[in-house]
């Protein structure tokens, strides 16, 4: 009787620290979800061929400053309420301008290298 007793003490501490783990990995990713790594989905076209429509990727969130050419995620509290998955063209005090007709954007007067796009800029609709 007392071999049961003790093996049935030993699958009970087994299954005790197998609990534990689970929580403790749960734990974790919870806490990697909610302040370094945060999902997100891209949303249309803008991004081809980098991303398509529908990826899902991880974004960091902490810690971060964006730099030329990264691909940054804008939150929902924006018009079109919904995530926006974009590329950093230009920083703050940057000047931006586009050339419809040829297709080409400039930062600061120069034109940008932008071997990520699929075609050149161009105004559609009004």
């Amino acid at each position: 009787m007392k071999e049961n007793t003790s093996d049935s003490v030993n699958k009970v501490q087994n299954l005790i620290e197998w609990a534990e783990s689970v929580a403790g990995a749960v734990a974790v990713i919870v806490l990697l979800f909610v302040f370094v790594v945060q999902p997100a989905n891209v949303s249309g076209i803008s991004m081809e061929p980098t991303l398509q429509n529908g990826d899902k990727i991880l974004v960091r969130s902490a810690l971060y400053q964006p730099s030329y050419g990264d691909i940054v995620v804008i939150d929902s509290y924006n018009n079109y309420q919904e995530t926006l998955v974009k590329r950093v063209i230009g920083m703050e005090g940057d000047t931006i301008d586009i050339d419809f007709g040829q297709g080409i954007v400039y930062r600061n007067g120069k034109a940008l290298d932008e071997p990520y796009t699929s075609a050149l800029t161009t105004a559609t609709g009004d």
